[in-house]
């Protein structure tokens, strides 16, 4: 497959590969190879994102760059991936003139939602090695042609513009990024910000991305950043949250204050459930339903429990912010008025190909 003309290949690399700590193995296998990887969003972090062959996160609302990448590829190595259908879309579309190969630890995972030509099963650290020392190096000089060329075409890792006069989340989420320098654990509960986080806060190591992912579980954010920073001391940990999910498990606020668990939060304000409100809007004609929230002041609650607490509506104002609720030791909490009606794109829709993305509100459509 790799040897033959014309091989357009590609790495699609989740999980699994944290899991099995085989980070460093599968940076070999890819360098070996030269082979573009891209990561699901539990992926994240387990390949460098400062290196030329990381090539994004796939998925309903990856990078434009990326899905149309895979979409193109015609041999797909998924590695510690289940190819959900958060990350397929249309699954005959995904599947079409695709050859598949799938390093996987659980047997029961091959085969049961993409035809695998190549399975091989086992610890990932010892089956990526093994592919190391068996398979010849190539390079693969026109297909990465075409993948520089829709990087151009389609701003990688480029953040959306944005004229509007609150808060904007995914340059919050930057804006944290460069400060922290990668170099924090972030949780995200789930929503919008979730999207933006894992595509905007540029990880520089592994085991630092926590996501609910497909389970869809609201209220997880702040639990999973207390967690992480009492397993982890001396490491930094935010948790970037919306309105929605922080009122699920707003009574951790008691805990993280009784224990001072430093946990740094951050509330994406914005009054609705953020992507049910983006999906009413675009695929039901705005036919709202049961996403407008009666939110406390969060300020007022934070303080209520002794939390050091910001409100932000201006960008101008954050950099201070953050930096100030870095030097607290202890919890903190930022809220981030933020604009309800600014929606992630691109946005794969339901039943569509990756290809079909919708790069703006304008170009959706569901078959």
């Amino acid at each position: 497959m790799l040897t033959q003309p014309g091989a357009r290949p590609i790495i699609i690399a989740g999980h699994g590969v944290e899991l099995a700590r085989a980070e460093s193995q599968l940076l070999q296998f890819a360098e070996r190879h030269n082979l573009p990887v891209v990561n699901t969003i539990l992926g994240m972090g387990t390949f460098p994102q400062n290196h030329p062959q990381w090539y994004g996160m796939i998925g309903m609302h990856g990078e434009a760059a990326t899905n149309y990448a895979v979409d193109q590829a015609n041999v797909v190595i998924g590695i510690g991936s289940r190819f959900d259908d958060r990350i397929t879309g249309s699954l005959p579309e995904f599947i079409a003139n695709k050859t598949f190969v799938h390093f996987e630890v659980d047997g029961s995972e091959i085969g049961k939602i993409v035809p695998t030509a190549v399975p091989l099963v086992g610890d990932l650290d010892h089956t990526l090695k093994r592919a190391n020392t068996l398979l010849t190096a190539h390079q693969f000089a026109s297909w990465w042609e075409t993948l520089t060329e829709l990087k151009r075409q389609y701003s990688f890792l480029q953040l959306p513009k944005y004229n509007g006069t609150q808060l904007s989340q995914p340059h919050v989420v930057n804006m944290i990024s460069n400060i922290t320098v990668g170099k924090a654990i972030v949780a995200s509960d789930v929503g919008r910000h979730q999207m933006w986080v894992s595509r905007f806060y540029r990880f520089a190591q592994s085991h630092s991305h926590l996501s609910a992912g497909g389970l869809g579980s609201m209220g997880y954010g702040i639990p999973a950043a207390m967690g992480a920073a009492l397993g982890n001391p001396g490491r930094e940990v935010w948790a970037i949250v919306g309105d929605g999910g922080f009122m699920m498990n707003v009574q951790e606020l008691a805990t993280l204050a009784e224990h001072n668990i430093p946990v740094k939060i951050v509330v994406m304000a914005d009054g609705v459930l953020g992507m049910v409100h983006q999906w009413q809007a675009l695929l039901f004609n705005q036919n709202y339903s049961s996403i407008h929230l009666h939110n406390p002041d969060f300020y007022k609650l934070a303080e209520a429990f002794n939390i050091p607490a910001w409100s932000v509506t201006k960008m101008s104002e954050l950099e201070k912010v953050i930096n100030n609720a870095r030097t607290v030791v202890g919890p903190t909490l930022i809220v981030c008025k933020v604009d309800p009606h600014q929606n992630i794109f691109p946005m794969v829709p339901p039943n569509t190909a990756l290809r079909d993305q919708a790069l703006n509100a304008e170009k959706i459509y569901v078959k």
